[in-house]
């Protein structure tokens, strides 16, 4: 038989191997049984062995020699090494317990097992590296220590040192910053600033610890002997207003032809009508408040209190309705955006319609609802539509055709999100939603956001899970509610055919 040149199938080469394995045949065994040469049993019994230890399966092909052990993400081969060697020592129980704790399968340190004994060499180099490698990392986690132990050490040495110094420099200041400042304290202050600098902290560090900034620092180390300047501490200015007449300006402007007036009208009514100057309007303002007597005057009114909506359950479909509109981000345009018209059925959380007009108008938004009533069969006294205050909500155009469809409508208070819930939180899982990703990038054009909202909304109609509705689907709330009423229809005619049944045929009565 010429099976040197012959292919073998994958099926027959695993019976074969599984045979081997299993001590059901030896090699030799193997060659006369089926007359396939001595080696290339040995070739596939050797593959299987190493491709059982990597954890794959020889699948289709010709079986290739696999050189290194692949092992799970996350495991070294010190850590496999550690694991076998515990299964030599350990006890059952006690093994058993360490491949829990590391979350191994026993059969899997088993195959590690088998494969380190048939490369010794393979494992002795990769345990060597391995072990290189944490020694490695070991040094450069305690430099990494080191580095942040001398850096704390050298940010509480700064810390010390910079309150050492405000305390030194609070002492020199004595009345604060403000005034002014002799050519002793300010040799004093620089000298504070060369302290801190030779107990290592930077001329920025030392200035700020001081009170000074580092342009006042130079300009102290090159003044001269002296302040040389004024000694203004008892200086008044010739033009100052004398205290009795800042009395009277302000009793003047607090009588009752001005005192209902700000100041500013007070000051020129005075100034064109009566021809009275007493002072520049911002030494009036000056005046006023260094007393404290220009509070703001304009008068408050109180907060408008508006009423909660009327709250309308649903106890069926179609009988309260949500709708709003959001932003969709244009991908090409700066500032350019689509918009989703939405409305929500608060019945079973059905997204009733949704379509993304290129533009936010009454328009729209009237056409949008009318296609709306006229798919669903709408009739007069039916509907409960709340929105939002929207401009588009409240036009005329809106308003007009909700009152000739006889629908009762209802908006909800300004600034008031939570009086629309249902329509904001199908806004939030639609660009948030982790199943049905938002296009990050935006859209290019209307249509295609047409398309990727009349898809999203398929999928949340028939797939997303919502909590409201005790985590079923939209679909399946309205499918649920249809069972119920074809039930109670079919008990209905039963009821009535037992009672046809007991009154009698027409022909008896």
């Amino acid at each position: 038989m010429e099976w040197q040149n012959m292919r073998y199938s994958q099926e027959f080469k695993d019976n074969v191997v599984a045979r081997l394995l299993s001590k059901e045949l030896s090699i030799s065994e193997a060659v006369e049984q089926y007359s396939i040469g001595k080696s290339t049993i040995s070739y596939w019994l050797k593959i299987a062995r190493e491709q059982a230890v990597c954890g794959t399966l020889p699948n289709k092909g010709n079986l290739k020699p696999m050189t290194s052990l692949k092992l799970p993400k996350g495991v070294t081969y010190l850590q496999a090494h550690t694991a076998v060697v515990a299964r030599e020592i350990m006890s059952e129980t006690a093994f058993g317990q360490f491949c829990r704790k590391h979350g191994y399968l026993a059969s899997t340190v088993d195959a590690w097992a088998e494969w380190f004994n048939n490369h010794p060499d393979a494992v002795d180099k990769k345990l060597h590296d391995a072990q290189m490698s944490a020694m490695a990392e070991l040094k450069k986690e305690n430099a990494r220590k080191g580095r942040e132990i001398a850096r704390k050490d050298k940010a509480l040495a700064d810390a010390a040192t910079m309150l050492m110094l405000s305390k030194k420099a609070e002492a020199i200041w004595g009345g604060g910053k403000g005034k002014l400042i002799s050519a002793h304290d300010r040799r004093e202050i620089v000298s504070l600033v060369e302290l801190g600098q030779s107990k290592g902290l930077s001329q920025r560090q030392s200035c700020e610890a001081v009170g000074i900034t580092p342009r006042t620092l130079q300009n102290w180390r090159h003044a001269p002997d002296g302040d040389g300047r004024l000694d203004r501490s008892n200086f008044t200015s010739p033009r100052q207003i004398p205290e009795d007449l800042r009395e009277q300006i302000v009793d003047r402007f607090c009588k009752a032809d001005v005192r209902d007036l700000s100041l500013t009208q007070a000051f020129y009514k005075l100034l064109d009508e009566n021809k009275e100057y007493w002072c520049s309007l911002s030494t009036l303002y000056r005046l006023f408040r260094a007393r404290g007597l220009n509070a703001r005057r304009a008068p408050t009114r109180e907060a408008r209190r508006r009423s909660k909506p009327t709250a309308y359950s649903a106890q069926k479909p179609n009988e309260v309705w949500t709708w709003d509109i959001t932003y969709l981000r244009s991908s090409k345009y700066t500032g350019r955006f689509y918009y989703a018209y939405v409305i929500v059925n608060v019945y079973s959380r059905m997204v009733v319609s949704a379509r993304v007009f290129e533009a936010d108008n009454a328009d729209f938004a009237a056409r949008f609802l009318g296609d709306a009533f006229r798919r669903y069969g709408i009739k007069p006294g039916q509907l409960v539509v709340h929105s939002d205050n929207g401009a588009s909500m409240k036009a005329a155009p809106t308003l007009a055709l909700l009152e000739k469809n006889g629908i009762t409508f209802s908006h909800s208070r300004p600034r008031v999100s939570n009086d629309n819930p249902y329509s904001e939180s199908f806004f939030r899982t639609l660009k948030y939603s982790g199943d049905y990703l938002y296009p990050r990038d935006g859209f290019d054009n209307a249509e295609e956001a047409e398309q990727w909202v009349q898809g999203f909304v398929d999928h949340y109609n028939e797939h997303h899970r919502h909590r409201g509705i005790r985590m079923v689907t939209p679909g399946n709330a309205i499918a649920a509610r249809t069972r119920r009423c074809c039930a109670d229809a079919g008990r209905r005619c039963w009821r009535l055919a037992d009672a046809i049944r007991s009154a009698g045929s027409p022909g008896e009565c």
